[in-house]
């Protein structure tokens, strides 16, 4: 069960993707309208000028009419949608902000919030108790402490092992595992994620946001200056925002090529952002 908090948290961040991804994929599309009819259980589709004066039929035999009609429709889908979210989004907002003054409004008359009260209570007690509301940290360690196997390594693949002996495929893998180790980040590597229409993917790291209590992604694509990678890539981060993944959010990916090369700075600053 999600505390209150977290359930806030997580429609923010679910509104808050919708509207960015909407307005990053804004595509022109032609003024006017479409009309949808239905004449004996069939669909019928019109193209509508902006001042109403004209209205043409878009055949169904014609790519180009029906790419017009997809392109209205959807226009008008994300309109609809995007308004609404922006509205839910404000009210999330204003919800999150009141709670949150009751919170520590509580505070101050000595009356803790609900996961508090578990963790105030002595070991010995905690022995003795089962939370109704599981701790944070205890969700961590349930989450660490459960069984996965990793991808396989094929008999090509360098022999790269990080300070505390764990084979990576790349040097810049070994450099950001080795930053999640010195700066205390607990993570997967190559932990198996199953995405619908898209099958089973080992993501370069499976970690703990602190900073957001959350499990994140970590994904760093090191070969961009190939054309046939850098599609897969698109394709990869493509199938991960169908299933709720999105850059900036749950999911950070780095990138590198021969002649941009990933640095500790790089990393440093995409863990201050969201995990530490």
């Amino acid at each position: 069960m999600k505390t209150f908090v977290r359930m806030i948290r997580d429609e923010e961040e679910f509104l808050t993707n919708i509207i960015v991804t909407i307005e990053k994929q804004k595509q022109v599309v032609p003024e006017g309208r479409l009309n949808v009819g239905n004449v004996k259980n069939k669909a019928q589709y019109y193209y509508v000028s902006p001042d109403g004066k004209r209205r043409e039929y878009l055949k169904k035999s014609n790519p180009k009419h029906i790419d017009l009609a997809k392109q209205l429709a959807q226009r008008d889908y994300e309109e609809k949608l995007y308004k609404s979210a922006k509205e839910l989004l404000s009210s999330v907002k204003r919800l999150n902000s009141k709670y949150h003054r009751l919170i520590e409004k509580d505070k101050e008359i000595n009356n803790p919030a609900i996961e508090d009260i578990y963790r105030s209570l002595s070991n010995e007690r905690k022995e003795l108790v089962t939370p109704y509301e599981p701790t944070w940290e205890s969700f961590v360690e349930k989450w660490q402490n459960e069984p996965y196997k990793g991808k396989e390594f094929s008999e090509e693949c360098a022999y790269i092992v990080t300070d505390k002996g764990l084979r990576v495929r790349s040097k810049s893998e070994k450099m950001i595992a080795e930053y999640f180790d010195r700066s205390g980040i607990l993570y997967k590597y190559e932990c198996p994620l199953t995405l619908n229409n898209f099958g089973i993917l080992h993501p370069d790291f499976t970690l703990v946001s602190s900073k957001f209590r959350k499990i994140m992604i970590w994904e760093h694509f090191g070969k961009m200056d190939d054309s046939e990678y850098a599609n897969n890539v698109l394709k990869k981060i493509e199938a991960y925002q169908r299933n709720g993944y999105f850059i900036g959010g749950n999911l950070i990916a780095t990138f590198e090529s021969e002649k941009v090369i990933l640095n500790t700075q790089t990393i440093e600053t995409l863990a201050k952002k969201y995990l530490l």
